[in-house]
C-alpha cells in the first residue's frame, strides 16, 4: 500500500527539523504572505526555488513531493478548467492562482513534515497566549488545529484502504462511488470519536505542563534573520 504523506510527520535528522517549532509557524506566516503578494513571474520563480532549496534541506525526495501532491491535481486542473470556460482572456490568472495553491501545498507539506503534533501544539499555544483576553484557551486552539492537519493523511490513508477493498471485490471505482462516500464518512465519525475519547481519558486540561518545554536558541534566530533577508531579497 501506498499512500499520500502529506500532513505526517518523518522523524529526521536536519535543520529544519531541529528548528524551534515556534520559528516554523512563523516562517510558514512569511513565506504564506509572500506567495500571495508577488506580483511578477521572476519573483514567483526564485520563490519557488526558496521551497525546493527548503524541501532539499529537509531532505524530502522527490517522489514524496509528488504523492503529497497528487489528490490536488484535480483542484488545479480545476481552477484551469474555470478560467478557460469563463475567462479565457486570462489564462494568466489561471497559471497564477494554480501556481500560489501548489506552492502553499508545498510549505504546508514542509512544516507538517518537519514538525510533530506535540510541537505544532505547543507552538500555536505559545503563540495564540493573547486570546487569553477574551476569555480562549490557546490550547485549546492548538489541539483543533493540530487535529485538523493531522486528519488530513489519516482521510488519505482510509480512502486507499477502502479503495484497495473495493477493487479487491471487483467494484468498479466509478459506479460505487456512492459506497466509497458513506464509507470514508463513517470512518471520519469513527476517527472523531475515538480522537475524543483518547483525550478525554488521558485527563486533557486547559492548565497542564509540558513534557519537553522548547527553547528558542541562536540557531532560531539565525534562520528567522535568514529567512527575512532571503524574503527581502526575493521580494525586491
Amino acid at each position: 500500500m501506498n499512500y499520500n504523506l502529506f500532513g505526517q510527520y518523518r522523524d529526521r535528522k536536519t535543520i529544519i527539523h531541529n528548528l524551534d517549532p515556534r520559528v516554523k509557524v512563523i516562517s510558514v506566516f512569511i513565506l504564506s504572505t509572500l506567495i500571495l503578494f508577488m506580483g511578477s513571474w521572476g519573483e514567483r520563480i526564485a520563490l519557488t526555488c526558496m521551497i525546493v532549496i527548503f524541501m532539499a534541506i529537509s531532505r524530502i525526495r522527490v517522489a514524496e513531493a509528488l504523492r503529497a501532491l497528487r489528490p490536488f491535481m484535480f483542484i488545479f486542473l480545476f481552477i484551469m478548467l474555470m478560467y478557460m470556460v469563463f475567462s479565457s482572456g486570462q489564462l494568466m490568472k489561471g497559471f497564477i492562482a494554480s501556481w500560489r495553491f501548489l506552492a502553499m501545498i508545498l510549505v504546508t507539506f514542509i512544516f507538517t513534515y518537519t514538525t510533530s503534533v506535540a510541537s505544532i501544539v505547543f507552538a500555536i499555544e505559545k503563540i495564540a497566549w493573547p486570546i487569553k483576553s477574551i476569555r480562549k484557551e490557546p490550547r485549546d486552539i492548538a489541539l483543533m488545529l493540530s487535529a485538523a492537519i493531522r486528519f488530513i493523511p489519516l482521510l488519505f490513508i482510509e480512502s486507499g484502504i477502502i479503495r484497495d477493498a473495493q477493487r479487491s471485490r471487483g467494484a468498479s471505482r466509478h459506479r460505487h462511488i456512492s459506497g466509497f462516500m458513506r464509507a470514508i464518512i463513517s470512518k471520519t465519525f469513527f476517527r472523531g470519536l475515538s480522537l475524543a475519547d483518547a483525550v478525554l481519558s488521558r485527563g486533557y486540561a486547559a492548565k497542564h505542563t509540558w513534557f519537553r518545554e522548547h527553547k528558542i536558541m541562536s540557531r532560531d534566530y539565525a534562520a528567522l534573520t535568514f529567512l527575512f533577508v532571503l524574503s527581502v531579497a526575493v521580494y525586491l
